[in-house]
């Protein structure tokens, strides 16, 4: 299958109906969310940064599981990333306690970007796209002692900065079950 590249303006103007540019690409940066709701405010849609995803294999369910860390406050934002960081963390927190699907479309971040130790989409990948499943009782302890969750997050070198006062939350990726945001996608990943 093709892969489905988009632009993040293209992006946020499909699945949320948010004109990034609405004041001009001067303001493009500024007016850009980390995550936000469909314009219908039926679900909420986030940006998934490929080199963030641990992807682990389950020999008991015999499929590869993936997983992602969001909501967290990092102690190494400045500026702009402060309230951006702020936002999306609320939002989440909004979707998780008003049982909203929360959607996760895969993005590839610009290598010089990164080099810059800064965060800027390269594009969006509209055929990536996955549910967030959230953690609740003793399902998520079992799940990462079985699969040692951490540990693979570590060695992939995805480090958890999270402020101990916001802490990320671990989220699992599976298939989506809701009805998509934007134009209608396939989803790839192991089920529930």
């Amino acid at each position: 299958m093709a892969e489905k590249l988009v632009q993040s303006h293209e992006f946020w103007q499909e699945t949320c109906g948010l004109n990034t540019c609405r004041r001009g690409s001067n303001y493009a940066r500024i007016d850009t969310p980390w995550n936000g709701f469909t314009s219908d405010d039926e679900s909420l849609v986030c940006t998934l940064w490929v080199d963030t995803i641990a992807e682990i294999f389950d020999s008991e369910e015999n499929c590869v599981r993936k997983f992602v860390r969001l909501g967290g406050k990092s102690r190494e934002w400045k500026g702009l990333a402060v309230s951006h960081g702020e936002d999306a963390r609320n939002n989440l927190e909004r979707a998780i306690r008003l049982r909203k699907p929360v959607f996760g479309y895969e993005a590839e971040p610009q290598a010089a970007a990164l080099e810059r130790g800064e965060r800027k989409v390269k594009h969006f990948y509209l055929n990536r796209v996955h549910q967030l499943h959230g953690w609740i009782g003793l399902r998520k302890a079992d799940l990462e002692e079985r699969l040692n969750i951490e540990a693979e997050f570590k060695r992939r070198g995805i480090t958890n900065d999270s402020d101990v006062n916001a802490p990320a939350t671990l989220f699992k990726l599976v298939a989506t079950t809701a009805r998509l945001p934007g134009a209608s996608q396939e989803s790839g990943c192991c089920p529930p």
